[in-house]
């Protein structure tokens, strides 16, 4: 007898409300769609500031490397 209530209930609940909670459903599976682009989003922008900071140091150390030959020859000379 429960058992025959529990399919009546679930039997009303799809054919009244089916739409109402699939609409429900598909709204909360979007925002959390949305939720992510944006958290991937901002992972991106971070990896690309990384990229950039990166090229930075490299740039440095690129420019820095001629004093440091110079400094190297020098301690040569003076000993």
């Amino acid at each position: 007898q429960v058992a025959a209530c529990f399919m009546t209930f679930c039997v009303a609940v799809y054919t009244q409300g089916g739409d109402a909670i699939r609409e429900m459903l598909e709204e909360r599976a979007q925002a959390i769609v949305d939720e992510h682009a944006k958290v991937e989003d901002l992972n991106i922008e971070a990896m690309k500031e990384v990229i950039e900071a990166h090229k930075k140091r490299v740039s440095m150390v690129e420019d820095l490397s001629p004093l440091l030959s110079l400094r190297t020859e020098h301690a040569k000379v003076e000993d």
